[in-house]
């Protein structure tokens, strides 16, 4: 550290404690190393990279290609999520239309079997008034029936008494 420049040192100085982990990181250091390690250590490290910038042994640098494959790899998943929740969303309200479409059907199927019970309801009630009318007409005979009995008898009787 004492070997860079004063400018250098101040501003490798004024770097906070993360953003110097993350350079160092970045760099290519060991991510655990990095923060297991004390800030003056630290310091240590960015400033002998700084004066011997070669890369660290164990690790790659990073080419521009990597990172822009990387930058696509997480675009293409992020896309690929997006397709999921998308498809969710797609299985989510046709099973929505698919209720809806049964709650129709079972409405119309209730429709049908009132309008079913109405009619049988109605038949049963033109039945009854056959019936009664039936009945009445039976009645109605019955009544002329022993009117005419009577008649006959009347007359019978009208017959028998003048003889």
């Amino acid at each position: 550290m004492e070997k860079l420049s004063v400018e250098q040192r101040e501003s490798v100085k004024k770097l906070s404690n993360e953003r110097l982990r993350a350079k160092l990181v970045k760099l290519g250091f060991d991510e655990e190393l990095v923060f297991s390690t004390e800030r003056a250590d630290l310091l240590n490290m960015l400033g002998e990279h700084m004066l011997n910038p070669q890369p660290v042994v164990g690790t790659e640098m990073t080419p521009p290609e990597d990172v822009r494959l990387r930058e696509l790899s997480l675009k293409e998943q992020e896309l690929k999520l997006r397709e999921t929740e998308l498809q969710q969303q797609i299985l989510l309200r046709e099973a929505e239309l698919r209720q809806q479409a049964q709650d129709r059907e079972a409405e119309r199927e209730l429709e049908r079997v009132r309008l079913q019970q109405q009619s049988l309801e109605r038949q049963a009630e033109i039945e009854l008034r056959r019936a009664d009318i039936r009945l009445q007409e039976q009645h109605v005979c019955g009544v002329q029936k022993l009117l005419a009995c009577v008649i006959a008898m009347n007359k019978w009787q009208n017959v028998s008494h003048h003889l």
